[in-house]
C-alpha cells in the first residue's frame, strides 16, 4: 500500500511539473508573439524595418531607440544582467536586488516615453508598463502616430 501511494504521489508530482512547465512555456511564447506583432507595426510607423521586431534583443534595442535612446537600452540590459544574480548571497545579493530596482525604474520611464512618442497619455504609459504586449499592439495597430522622441 505504501509503495502504491508513493508511486501515485510521484506520478502526480511529475504530471503537475510537466503541466506547469508547458503552460509557462506557452504563456511566454504567446506573450512574445503578441509583442512582436505589435512591434512590427510600431517599427513601421517609426520608419524602421518591421521584421526587426521578430529578433529578440534587437527589437528591444530599436524600441528603446524609438522612445528614448540606445544608451538607455544598454544601461537597462546591464542592470538586468546584474539583477540576474539575485540567488547569490551576501553583498552580491544586495547589489542584484538594487539593480532589479534600477531596471524597474528604467522600464517605467521607458514606458512613459514610448507612450509620449506616440502621443498617448501617462495612463497609457502605465498600461505599457504592466501589459506591454497588449499596449504595444494597441500602439501598432491603433490610430497612434509616431511623433518622435519627446
Amino acid at each position: 500500500m505504501f509503495l502504491y501511494i508513493l508511486l501515485l504521489s510521484l506520478l502526480t508530482a511529475s504530471f503537475l511539473s510537466v503541466t506547469y512547465f508547458i503552460l509557462t512555456l506557452l504563456f511566454g511564447v504567446v506573450w512574445y508573439v503578441l509583442y512582436a506583432f505589435g512591434a512590427y507595426r510600431l517599427f513601421q510607423k517609426a520608419g524602421i524595418t518591421g521584421w526587426l521586431a521578430w529578433i529578440p534583443i534587437v527589437n528591444e534595442y530599436f524600441t528603446y531607440k524609438i522612445a528614448w535612446n540606445s544608451e538607455a537600452f544598454i544601461v537597462e540590459a546591464f542592470s538586468n544582467f546584474i539583477a540576474g544574480f539575485r540567488n547569490s548571497s551576501g553583498n552580491k545579493k544586495f547589489i542584484a536586488i538594487l539593480f532589479s530596482f534600477v531596471t524597474l525604474v528604467i522600464n517605467f520611464i521607458f514606458s512613459q516615453k514610448l507612450a509620449k512618442a506616440f502621443g498617448k497619455s501617462q495612463l497609457f504609459g502605465l498600461g505599457l508598463f504592466f501589459f506591454q504586449p497588449v499596449f504595444i499592439m494597441l500602439l501598432g495597430y491603433g490610430d497612434a502616430e509616431y511623433y518622435g522622441q519627446q
